[in-house]
């Protein structure tokens, strides 16, 4: 997963794997709380990179990517 800034907010890319959909989640505090589902990517053939831009108003966040 790597993440850039984009002005005020966020663009997150992963390589995405061939036969599995994927889901982004973020929590605010790391070692605390649920996950929350930001976004989700359905099966391909093959693998792709994916990319999402969201809107971080000067919080700081925690992302990951899970196979499903």
């Amino acid at each position: 997963l790597v993440a850039e800034r984009d002005g005020t907010g966020v663009v997150l890319r992963f390589e995405a794997a061939a036969g599995s959909a994927h889901r982004l989640a973020a929590r605010d505090l790391l070692g605390e709380g649920g996950w929350s589902e930001v976004a989700s990517w359905p099966a391909a053939t093959v693998s792709r990179t994916e990319e999402v831009r969201l809107q971080t108003p000067g919080s700081t966040r925690f992302f990951r990517v899970r196979r499903f």
